[in-house]
């Protein structure tokens, strides 16, 4: 139970980078000069986010898919990582004579 909630833990973080780097967006491409951008990506005819610069204003926005694919792909991660990491432990060190 414990593996698991460290692996919820690991989606949770992943999604709270999600929702940074989704809010936070628009006010660097503004700050770099990039104006009149309109960025809606689809998954399944859902958008993961939204993005509109103008001149004047910006606006972003996280959609629940985006939050549970960024959730899902934390939980993998962590597993991933925890499987990587106890097959290098496992392997031996390599000899190799000079």
């Amino acid at each position: 139970m414990i593996r698991f909630f460290k692996a919820l833990f690991g989606g949770i973080s992943v999604s709270l980078a999600y929702i940074i780097v989704t809010m936070c967006s628009p006010l660097i491409l503004m700050l770099m000069g990039y104006t009149n951008i309109n960025s809606s990506p689809k998954l399944f005819g859902t958008p993961l986010y939204t993005i509109r610069t103008s001149p004047e204003t910006f606006f972003s926005e996280g959609t629940p898919l985006g939050l549970i694919l960024s959730l899902i792909i934390g939980i993998l991660l962590y597993y991933l990582v925890t499987k990587l990491a106890k097959l290098a432990r496992k392997s031996p060190p390599s000899m190799s004579k000079k």
